[in-house]
């Protein structure tokens, strides 16, 4: 009861409201879901009876350690029922007493697919994940922890992903169920790969699957990594690898027991202390000047960028009254700790025209769109937003935007949202705990607003600015693409935060554009989320 009390006295009844929404309350009608739309008995006899161009053999490694008999049992009958039989299981008991287990294991081991090794001592998780992954022989490696299990038709849609053989890292959705394996909750629908995600968060987990190839580029796990080995290895692994594929599907569950950091993630804080050493290492490795920083929520990171140098700083605002000129104009001054700034100040009814014309008054390498009165309201905003989009292969940041009642305006941006484009998040306080923590952490979008945003002039000029044939909501995702055709990311850094006084007119609201062309498929929304109510919603 003493924990409920201080969540709502953190988050406020609106906070807790929001974040109810996005996670318990969800739950409830999870279960239903996945019972109704997991893969069917037709379906597997379908997927046994075919034959692909290439099929890899697939290593399933697993470290077990005092290993629940039951729970073991389940983990092996999940992986013999798979629809995809080119695979192999390879144990290795990291607890060389356990005579229960090391019985149960020589009874499976008659069937020439599962293979498992004792250890002469007690091993750590990396050390007896190392054990096993001695005896795999296969073309793609899948990780799997000794408590869980898969469903029947995981390993046929990694075969079948992989048909693609650019694809050199796997992995997928997945859900918590609990211990009697009768009831799924926490659903975790992931977004295609995003780098910044994955240097906020391990959002990757479960079901990870890698080449053997790959593997033995980036090396094996490593024992003072222990609690976050599987961090550093996907790091690791994402440093080296040719293409990342991520399937939206729940193919793993993961499951709830005492202890466990499934059922209570303050069980282990050694891991995200290993988490942030991994994190570090992995910006070492890149050459990236950074510091790793505890985020706000466990298992959550900020990282803090080195401003390279003190480049001159273009803001160019648009539409700005005289009143909010001179407010932007301290607001940014007060927060940004660099003084090389210029403000061009610039007015159009269509704000792209603005833009464009401001863009070509600039002096300064780097320039900060702003659309009248919008303004930083953190120490850090300005800071936070040009030292990550000087960091390479970024196009665009774009901060977190509140309306004055501290409620989110913006936090990045959605394709395809009743066939046109949503704001992620928008209502939820502030204080709330989003979807995947998307909100508070940093992360890739196919799209961010218009409202503020920071871009290199180089950058703004080789997409030739905005097309301005309309001014609507498609300006903006069109030239967001152009961005990202040139090979560099979106990214919403969500510890600089502004606040917009802005006032949307019926006009914008109206606006008609033409959608025919935009592909609507966004990489950074799971397809098993809704386009059509709300966002981050169960479809």
């Amino acid at each position: 009861m003493g924990k409920i009390i201080d969540f709502i006295k953190d988050k406020g009844i609106r906070g807790t409201w929001d974040t109810v929404k996005f996670h318990y309350h969800s739950d409830i009608k999870y279960n239903y879901w996945f019972k109704k739309h997991r893969v069917t008995e037709k379906e597997l006899l379908r997927q046994k009876n075919v034959k692909f161009k290439y099929e890899p053999k697939i290593s399933i490694i697993v470290p077990a350690f005092y290993t629940e008999i039951t729970m073991i049992e389940e983990l092996i009958d999940s992986v013999k029922n798979q629809s995809y039989s080119n695979w192999e299981l390879c144990i290795s008991i990291g607890s060389p007493e356990d005579r229960k287990l090391i019985e149960i294991l020589s009874q499976y081991s008659n069937c020439d697919k599962i293979k498992y090794i004792i250890s002469e001592r007690n091993l750590g998780i990396s050390d007896n994940t190392n054990c096993a992954l001695k005896l795999a022989s296969g073309d793609y490696i899948a990780l799997l922890d000794h408590d869980d299990v898969i469903e029947p038709n995981a390993l046929y849609e990694i075969a079948n992903a992989v048909q693609d053989k650019t694809i050199d890292m796997i992995y997928t959705d997945e859900d918590k169920v609990n211990y009697k394996l009768t009831r799924y909750v926490s659903p975790y629908f992931k977004p295609d790969f995003s780098i910044d995600l994955l240097r906020s968060q391990n959002y990757i987990t479960h079901l990870l699957v890698i080449k053997n190839e790959l593997l033995q580029k980036a090396g094996s796990l490593l024992p003072e990594m222990d609690g976050a080995q599987d961090y550093d290895l996907i790091l690791r692994c994402a440093e080296y690898a040719n293409k990342i594929k991520h399937i939206p599907k729940v193919l793993y569950h993961w499951r709830i027991i005492e202890g466990s950091t499934a059922g209570n993630a303050e069980s282990k804080m050694y891991c995200y202390e290993a988490g942030k050493r991994a994190l570090e290492n992995h910006l070492d490795r890149c050459n990236i000047e950074a510091e790793v920083c505890y985020a706000k929520l466990l298992g959550r990171y900020h990282i803090k960028y080195k401003l390279l140098g003190k480049p001159l700083l273009s803001v160019v605002v648009a539409n700005a009254t005289l009143k909010d000129k001179r407010r932007i104009k301290e607001a940014i001054v007060s927060t940004d700790g660099n003084t090389n700034i210029e403000f061009i100040f610039v007015s159009d009814d269509d704000l792209y025209k603005a833009y464009n014309n401001g863009a070509r008054q600039t002096k300064g390498k780097i320039i900060l769109f702003v659309l009248g009165a919008c303004f930083p309201i953190e120490k850090n905003s300005i800071y936070e937003l040009l030292s990550l989009s000087m960091q390479e292969k970024v196009g665009i940041v774009a901060p977190k935007i509140l309306y004055r009642d501290n409620k989110i305006k913006h936090a990045g941006m959605i394709l395809g949202f009743k066939n046109k484009v949503g704001y992620a998040f928008r209502g939820c306080d502030r204080r709330a705990t989003t979807y995947m923590n998307r909100a508070e952490q940093n992360g890739n979008y196919s799209v961010v607003s218009p409202e503020v945003f920071i871009i290199s002039k180089e950058v703004f000029d080789n997409v030739g600015g905005y097309d301005i044939k309309n001014d609507c909501e498609l300006t903006q995702v069109l030239f967001c693409d152009k961005i990202i055709k040139k090979g560099l990311r979106i990214v919403y850094n969500a510890f600089s935060e502004w606040r917009s006084e802005n006032i949307e007119t019926e006009k914008n609201k109206s606006r008609v554009c033409d959608w025919s062309n935009i592909n609507k498929k966004d990489p950074y929304y799971n397809e098993n989320l809704s386009l059509h109510k709300r966002l981050f919603e169960l479809e």
